[in-house]
């Protein structure tokens, strides 16, 4: 059984009667990715701080509107001769990229999806669980390597010289054309052809092809991804290329004003660099990812999904994904932490999926004030639109129409407190919650909670 967030790329239901509608987006801020087209499903949640339903930030102001602000996954560059450009606008809900866990929701407008039952399963694993990506120290100064290391680390020459060639670009087909219809980027995790990108650039199921850093173009094919955390894993034939992999450094040691650097295929330029500083760390940018992510003023551009994020000394330390984009926001893009994204990417490799999440099997809409009082609901709660026959939850007599009120004893006011509350569970573990009934009539159950499948 899989939950995942309600998205283009995922199944798409009909509303219960009566349902919460999800709302259009306001003027605000909206995050978008910066890749290849697509647009993960929108939904900010009503009432959960100034994130409209339609998955956009609105900035608040005492003076009244402000100018419209919007998150964008950067959109892949497209061919400059006539290819379309694909808006990989992302719409991500109210704070981020859709993430799939244990439910896929959709916050105040957008659907949380805990149902599907596709992907691969356990059993069909023929892979040991390895470690691929491995996190490396801070660099001792003058280590012998080919870029000399100081304690102030390379200067951004070196950085480009050391780090240039394990970043590549990633050019997006559709199977029914055969211009590209969209570009984004990738990083050499290993000489056995396997690199990271975004979710969002290859979850619309175009077929990449992995150019890199010397012009040498290969197929690729989609080793898994994970719309929760906006990553994902290609891998290309290494038989006679010359795979320079990247280093990866720790992002936990990150600090405010550090300097960085962003590499990737910008507007459809290779090997693009661009610096700036760590603005912000530990940033929420969706109510339906798990990972917070690094903040920072280096250019990230469309095109530049799935590129690298260095620290001063040419690590790896960040996967930039998105931008807040608008006409009174300038240099705010956003990268996913290398140390939280190496379980993901190990667990993609492995598996296929990421393994061990849990799904309760139902999509939901977040309520608020507003939507809550039209329908007579609870001013907060995830209110069930559709439910898995398969899932414990349909069993115990749960239906359409049901709220969801507290999981594990947390109270539910938006997606991402059931998302991080299912964080603590492994599949076959059960679940407290409480649910209004359709009738009024509060219960409380225990629901058994199955392995989330499918990537999204």
């Amino acid at each position: 059984m899989t939950d995942h967030y309600n998205d283009p790329n995922s199944d798409r239901s009909e509303p219960a009667a009566g349902a919460p509608e999800t709302g259009g987006s306001q003027a605000g801020s909206s995050y978008h990715y910066t890749g290849a087209q697509g647009s993960y499903g929108s939904g900010a949640q009503p009432g959960a701080g100034p994130y409209s339903a339609a998955g956009s930030y609105q900035a608040e102001s005492a003076g009244g509107p402000i100018p419209e602000v919007r998150y964008s996954a950067v959109p892949p560059k497209p061919p400059r001769k006539k290819g379309k450009k694909i808006a990989l606008v992302a719409t991500l809900v109210s704070l981020g990229m859709i993430c799939t866990i244990a439910l896929s929701m959709v916050a105040g407008g957008m659907l949380v999806k805990h149902f599907a039952l596709s992907g691969p399963s356990s059993s069909s694993v023929s892979q040991p669980q390895l470690e691929h990506l491995i996190i490396n120290g801070t660099p001792a100064a003058d280590d012998g390597s080919s870029a000399e290391v100081t304690g102030a680390g390379l200067t951004t020459t070196q950085i480009a010289a050391k780090a240039m060639s394990s970043v590549v670009g990633i050019n997006l087909y559709s199977p029914q054309q055969v211009e590209k219809v969209g570009e984004a980027s990738g990083i050499i995790l290993d000489q056995n052809g396997y690199i990271i990108t975004n979710a969002h650039v290859v979850a619309d199921g175009y077929s990449p092809t992995v150019v890199l850093s010397d012009g040498t173009e290969a197929p690729a094919t989609v080793v898994g991804y994970d719309t929760r955390t906006d990553l994902a894993v290609v891998k290309i034939d290494p038989s006679g290329l010359e795979l320079v992999p990247a280093e990866f450094g720790d992002s936990d040691s990150l600090q405010l004003g550090d300097d960085v650097v962003a590499i990737g295929n910008a507007n459809g330029y290779y090997n693009s660099l661009s610096k700036g500083v760590v603005s912000g760390l530990n940033r929420e940018v969706s109510t339906n990812i798990s990972i917070k992510l690094i903040q920072t003023d280096a250019a990230i551009n469309p095109g530049n999904s799935g590129g690298a994020l260095l620290n001063r000394y040419g690590q790896v330390v960040g996967i930039n994904s998105s931008k807040l984009a608008g006409s009174e926001i300038d240099s705010m893009g956003f990268a996913i932490p290398i140390n939280d994204a190496k379980p993901i990417i190990d667990s993609l490799i492995n598996y296929g999926y990421v393994k061990d999440r849990v799904a309760l099997g139902v999509t939901v809409v977040a309520l608020n004030g507003t939507n809550g009082a039209m329908m007579g609901l609870p001013s907060q709660g995830l209110y069930i639109t559709q439910i898995s026959a398969d899932s414990d939850l349909y069993a115990q007599g749960i239906n359409r129409g049901d709220v969801l009120l507290t999981a594990g004893g947390v109270t539910l006011s938006k997606n991402s407190d059931l998302l991080k509350e299912l964080e603590n569970y492994k599949p076959g573990d059960t679940i407290e919650l409480t649910v209004q009934k359709g009738t009024g009539e509060t219960v409380t159950i225990h629901a058994k909670l199955h392995e989330m499948t499918s990537n999204s």
